[in-house]
């Protein structure tokens, strides 16, 4: 809520001694204070923590007078999550040999705000907690929005996810891994069906549909 990604820039918000005077809370948790109250919270309390807080986002955005009814762009990203120390739980090597968690992020691209999250292993290849994240961010846009689209890296590709974005009647773009099946879609289209984007030169784009088949259920090519 205060800009920090690190529980160390608390420091900065309790070096603030003007701001003090407007925060709720004037004297804000040492950092060491604070990670031990976060140990306290297990892995259903977390992701209520975070319900709350895009509460508390819906609460300042009534304030500001900002609309809700607007459309809704949903980010979804997954990335690596770098730390150091052996003693960092649940953290693990991941392919390029570095101790780190997989970090899955659902943002409302509009607000700038974290919708739902999830922290994983760093050595895990699969996804089952990504349409987890989906359904709590769906879950956590105020009851009036407007229409959603989502937008997703290839971490949460998977068919259940689409599947589940097609019955909530959510609008979605995908980027895929680079597949033997997508490259064989990619050499049956023919040369007059690709044609340059908008704003990106040395480029081309071509549009197609794909069914995948009985065998691809976990992926989408």
């Amino acid at each position: 809520m205060v800009g920090g990604d690190h529980l160390v820039h608390l420091d900065e918000l309790r070096e603030d001694a003007g701001g003090a005077e407007l925060r709720a809370v004037s004297e804000g948790p040492a950092p060491t204070t604070a990670g031990q109250l976060m140990r306290r919270l297990n892995a259903r309390q977390c992701p209520a923590a975070v319900k709350e807080l895009a509460k508390i986002g819906e609460d300042v955005d009534r304030q500001l007078g900002l609309t809700t009814t607007g459309p809704v762009t949903l980010d979804l990203d997954s990335f690596d999550s770098e730390v150091y120390g052996r003693l960092k739980q649940g953290a693990a090597f991941n392919y390029r040999g570095e101790r780190s968690y997989d970090t899955q992020l659902a943002t409302w691209a509009e607000r700038r705000r974290i919708l739902a999250a999830e922290l994983r292993s760093g050595n895990l290849n699969e996804h089952p907690t990504a349409i987890k994240v989906v359904r709590r961010a769906l879950k956590a846009l105020p009851t009036a929005h407007g229409r959603v689209r989502a937008r997703m890296d290839s971490g949460f590709e998977s068919v259940a996810i689409l599947e589940e974005l097609r019955r909530r009647r959510v609008g979605f773009t995908c980027s895929l891994r680079r597949t033997p099946a997508l490259h064989r879609l990619r050499l049956e289209l023919p040369a007059r069906a690709w044609r340059p984007p908008l704003q990106m030169p040395r480029a081309e784009i071509a549009e197609t549909t794909h069914m995948p088949g009985a065998g691809s259920r976990s992926r989408c090519a």
